[in-house]
């Protein structure tokens, strides 16, 4: 009955669409699965796990993304949502969602981290081009109207807070 639990779930993991890792907060990856291996440019889990030995400078494009998780996540055991930028093997930038959770701690420090990632490139290119759509003119690619005036009321308030003047050219 174990057996036939553990092949169960084995057939999960080894057919899952997302990715499942489980990673060393200062070193490279100690299980994935073929999804996760397929998200960052590996054929198998085991070319992964042996190509990367960091997962803060191979992976993340930002560095400073990686201490931001292991920090929310040392404030919290699990953390749902989390979205950054990675680098694929094959030079690929994508943007995975990651939901992770706290395997192992030590003084307060974040040892191992388990989780799901997933692909979210496609979502955030058709946010950043909705933005782009909104605040920039597509004829003459400066900002429009709408970007116009949320800068000059943050500038306004800037210039309020500072005490110092400010100048519009019309």
């Amino acid at each position: 009955e174990r057996a036939r639990v553990e092949d169960h779930f084995r057939t999960i993991f080894d057919n899952a669409v997302e990715g499942i890792f489980r990673f060393q907060a200062t070193q490279g990856f100690s299980m994935a699965n073929p999804a996760m291996a397929r998200l960052l440019g590996y054929d198998s889990p085991e070319k992964l796990l042996k190509g990367v030995n960091t997962i803060r400078e191979q992976v993340f494009l930002n560095p400073e993304d990686h201490d931001t998780l292991l920090d929310r996540l040392a404030l919290r055991d699990s953390v749902s949502g989390f979205e950054a930028q990675v680098l694929a093997r094959d030079g690929r930038l994508l943007w995975l969602s990651f939901s992770a959770r706290t395997v192992s701690r030590q003084d307060g420090r974040v040892l191992e981290v388990e989780g799901l990632a997933s692909d979210v490139t496609d979502r955030k290119g058709r946010e950043e081009r909705l933005t782009r759509q909104a605040n920039i003119d597509e004829v003459t690619g400066i900002p429009n109207r709408a970007q116009f005036n949320s800068t000059l009321r943050r500038m306004m308030q800037q210039a309020r807070r500072s005490g110092q003047g400010m100048a519009l050219l019309f």
